[in-house]
C-alpha cells in the first residue's frame, strides 16, 4: 500500500514539476515575442511611446542581455522584409543602420534600458 502511495505522490510531483517548466517556458516565449514585436516598433518608427513601451519591457529584465541583443537583429531582418525603403536599399546595410540607432538614441534620453541595448547593437554594427 505505501509503494502505492510513494508512486501516485511521485507521479503528482512529477507533473506538477513538469507544468511549471512547460508554463515558465511558456512565458519566457512570449514575453521575446514582445520584446521582438517592441523591437520591430522602434525599428520601424522610432517614436517616444514605442521606445518607452520597448524601455518597460526591457525592464522587466527577464531575457539575458545576449538574448536581447540577439532579437534586435532579428528585428532588424524582419524590418528590412516589412517594409522596403523608398531607395531600395535594406535597412540593415549599416549606414541605414547608425543612422536608425543614433536617432533612436537621440530619442531615448531617459529610457536607460533602450539606450543600453541600442548602444551595444551600434558597437556591434560599427565594426
Amino acid at each position: 500500500m505505501t509503494n502505492t502511495w510513494q508512486l501516485i505522490l511521485g507521479s503528482v510531483i512529477f507533473i506538477a514539476a513538469s507544468s511549471l517548466a512547460y508554463y515558465i517556458t511558456y512565458l519566457r516565449k512570449q514575453y521575446s515575442k514582445e520584446c521582438f514585436d517592441a523591437m520591430l516598433r522602434v525599428l520601424l518608427q522610432p517614436t517616444t511611446v514605442n521606445i518607452e513601451a520597448l524601455d518597460k519591457l526591457l525592464a522587466k529584465s527577464k531575457l539575458k542581455e545576449q538574448i536581447t541583443v540577439q532579437l534586435l537583429a532579428e528585428a532588424e531582418i524582419e524590418a528590412d522584409c516589412v517594409s522596403m525603403m523608398p531607395t531600395g536599399e535594406l535597412r540593415s546595410k549599416q549606414p541605414f543602420l547608425e543612422k536608425r540607432y543614433k536617432q533612436i538614441l537621440a530619442n531615448s534620453k531617459n529610457c536607460k534600458h533602450v539606450s543600453k541595448l541600442i548602444s551595444t547593437r551600434l558597437a556591434q554594427v560599427s565594426k
